[in-house]
């Protein structure tokens, strides 16, 4: 049995709370909250905390799980690794590219397994996708919308919030990092902090990915259309057939399996835990790789302009 704990039970920290219930061979035995509704989620032997740094310091703890405001991820991550614990943390990485590099370094120091929420790419309608887009052949470009209908966060700017998953699969898809990226943030006259940022990422063989985030949609949306020189593929992870093919007049389903991304996620982190990989080297420089893109598209908002990515 593996033993986890979670930092943190709001939105995201529940829906980690009920998925580790479905799961067999993990056992949720500690959550830091300070909501009192949270003794209501968990079981009765779930120890709770009000001290994230007092669980992290429970003997039998094998991984923790962290799913606080980016601005909280380097201190937690830091001390988790300074008491030899793995983590799994929710994207981003960290707020900001300065911490990362650091988080970056710490971890090969400490020689443990992370993981980095980026969830999507454990959605199995995504690895369809994937799999169809790769099979053909060569991608001509991509052009992708997140976000929801006026989602507000002030401590989280729209950039951060929702473009780490895009990001993130643009470079699982194309099996690259882009060498030049630019972005344009325009406000929203009907939303008090709303926003829409158009991203441009310019990779090898003239391949250019554009992603629109806005906190100002109609309604929630990842959406993802891959153009190849003999389909188009899509990913809609808010549509009922997930993945698709459309292929001149035609429309081929993408059948995928019915376990969910999360929960999927958590069984990769399980296995991390459990095997004798002591670095996960690809998902922490995919991380590091999102959070040095997105700083350079904070200076291209800024207004430098196109920025090049080394």
């Amino acid at each position: 049995m593996v033993n986890i704990g979670l930092i943190g039970a709001g939105r995201w920290g529940a829906r980690y709370i009920s998925t580790i219930k479905n799961l067999e061979g993990v056992d949720l035995i500690c959550v830091y909250s300070r909501n009192p509704l949270t003794s209501q989620l968990v079981l009765p032997n779930c120890r709770i905390f009000n001290n994230w740094e007092d669980l992290l310091c429970l003997p039998d703890l094998h991984g923790v799980i962290i799913a606080t405001p980016p601005d909280t991820h380097f201190e937690i991550a830091m001390y988790a690794l300074k008491k030899g614990i793995p983590f799994l943390v929710e994207k981003p990485f960290t707020s900001n590219l300065a911490d990362s590099v650091k988080l970056f370094k710490q971890i090969h120091a400490a020689s443990l397994p992370t993981l980095t929420g980026h969830v999507h790419l454990y959605s199995p309608a995504y690895k369809s996708f994937k799999n169809k887009v790769l099979s053909l052949g060569s991608v001509k470009s991509i052009k992708a919308q997140a976000g929801n209908v006026a989602q507000i966060r002030n401590n989280v700017p729209v950039l951060w919030d929702w473009g780490p998953h895009d990001v993130a699969m643009c470079i699982d898809l194309i099996g690259e990092l882009p060498s030049r990226v630019s972005a344009i943030k325009t406000k929203n006259l009907i939303y008090d902090n709303a926003e829409s940022i158009e991203i441009e990422l310019f990779f090898r063989d003239e391949i250019r990915v554009s992603i629109n985030l806005s906190n100002a949609l109609p309604r929630k949306t990842r959406y993802m259309c891959v153009y190849s020189k003999k389909a188009l593929v899509i990913y809609d992870d808010q549509a009922i057939n997930k993945a698709y093919v459309l292929d001149g007049p035609g429309c081929e389903m993408l059948s995928s399996d019915q376990t969910t991304p999360l929960g999927n996620m958590i069984i990769e982190f399980m296995s991390l835990l459990k095997g004798e990989q002591v670095i996960n080297e690809k998902d922490l420089n995919l991380s590091l790789s999102v959070i040095r893109i997105l700083d350079l598209l904070d200076e291209s908002i800024a207004g430098n302009g196109s920025m090049q990515f080394t």
